[in-house]
């Protein structure tokens, strides 16, 4: 039965692959897009064994399941740096002896991002496994100890076939990422390769013999490339709400993201108001799509740049309500124990160096008579207000 709903799932991944390759560039595209199912972190210190147990479920062959705390042990059994949670050795090595592939798992660094996109384009054309992806070693969590992210990387859409071609043009990147909310599902992230490049970030943890590189736990391959893109646009004049809705719903029709399994409500969900973020720099609107009436909880979302109105990414996720400006501002009273204010404000970010939050659930930072806390999309105060 298994077997059978898998076929079933491929049969729909490649009918949206074929019509995403055919629509909005005008031609045939190179892609390859997997199938892995989604875990999220079990303890705060776990995205590595998250991401480990999703790519050993998503192998095309020989799959397995494998419990996170059996996988965060045989990490800690291969890791060879002290100052990691997961180190890549770590990774590699769990990922290779609890669930051996059909080739052989190996730790990728390069200074130049596009280098590493390259690589991990051509190993997942050649062989159709996923790949474990470092996206950065910023804090990300509740606990701030624990600095590094890592996601399972499902597809990657290019211009041109990166096994036969030296650059590429990375247009988009599909990844689980587990590194949400304790005990809510991993988020399926589908974002351009703009995106992917402004968020993926090269080592900083000090006395790593990875510090200044991009990692990605991934087969050799044999043709050296780049996978390029171009850089996200993070500044300039904001569009108006009701444009970046227009756009929203353009780049759905045009990129038929419907087609794709987790975007299926795309189809007949309704968008809410645009939410801007980062309203002074790296600025942009999240479109929440809910079925079932404005009031239900949004099931999806769409992230458009606040500047050129491009696609930075299409989300699906557990269904969340997301907490308004005057119900922030409430929160904040009470936390502050203040009953009446002479001057409430509020507006949405997104902390650029301490990622404590998702893109798609930013934090709320509320400034009463002076006082500044943050309140986060759980409805959670925040004393402290994560570094922008």
């Amino acid at each position: 039965m298994l077997k059978k709903i898998y076929r079933i799932f491929f049969a729909l991944v490649i009918l949206g692959i074929l019509v995403l390759s055919t629509g909005a560039w005008g031609g045939p595209l190179h892609s390859v897009i997997l199938g892995v199912p989604d875990h999220p972190d079990e303890a705060l210190t776990w995205c590595g064994p998250a991401t480990a147990q999703m790519i050993m479920e998503g192998y095309p062959s020989g799959a397995c399941t494998v419990l996170q705390e059996d996988i965060w042990t045989a990490i800690q059994t291969y890791k060879t740096e002290t100052m990691w949670d997961t180190d890549p050795a770590g990774m590699r090595g769990a990922m290779k002896h609890l669930c051996p592939p059909a080739g052989s798992w190996s730790v990728h660094s390069n200074a130049d991002p596009q280098a590493l996109m390259h690589d991990v384009a051509y190993w997942m054309s050649r062989m159709n496994y996923p790949a474990a992806g470092l996206l950065n070693t910023l804090p990300h969590n509740s606990y701030a100890a624990h600095e590094e992210h890592w996601v399972a990387i499902r597809g990657v859409i290019t211009d041109l076939d990166p096994r036969t071609n030296p650059v590429v043009n990375l247009l988009f990147v599909w990844f689980n990422d587990p590194a949400v909310p304790l005990g809510d599902l991993s988020i399926e992230r589908f974002v351009s390769g703009s995106t992917w490049y402004a968020e993926f970030q090269p080592v900083t943890k000090p006395g790593s013999s990875y510090s200044g590189k991009y990692v990605a736990v991934i087969e050799p391959p044999e043709l050296k490339g780049r996978a390029v893109a171009p850089a996200e646009v993070l500044r300039g004049e904001l569009i108006k709400p009701e444009k970046a809705l227009e756009f929203a719903l353009k780049w759905i029709e045009e990129y038929k993201l419907y087609e794709m399994r987790p975007y299926r409500l795309l189809k007949s969900a309704k968008p809410l108001s645009p939410i801007l973020v980062n309203r002074g720099y790296g600025g942009y609107y999240i479109v929440p799509f809910v079925e079932g009436g404005e009031n239900r909880p949004a099931g999806g979302a769409l992230l458009i740049n606040a500047y050129t109105g491009g696609l930075q990414e299409a989300g699906a996720f557990k269904p969340v309500k997301y907490i308004s400006e005057k119900e922030a501002g409430s929160i904040a009273l009470r936390q502050l124990k203040i009953k009446k204010a002479r001057k409430v404000s509020a507006e949405l970010f997104l902390p650029m160096k301490e990622r404590l939050a998702s893109r798609y659930f930013p934090i709320w930072k509320v400034t009463v008579d002076g006082i500044t806390i943050g309140v986060t999309q759980q409805g959670q105060p925040l004393i402290r207000i994560p570094r922008e």
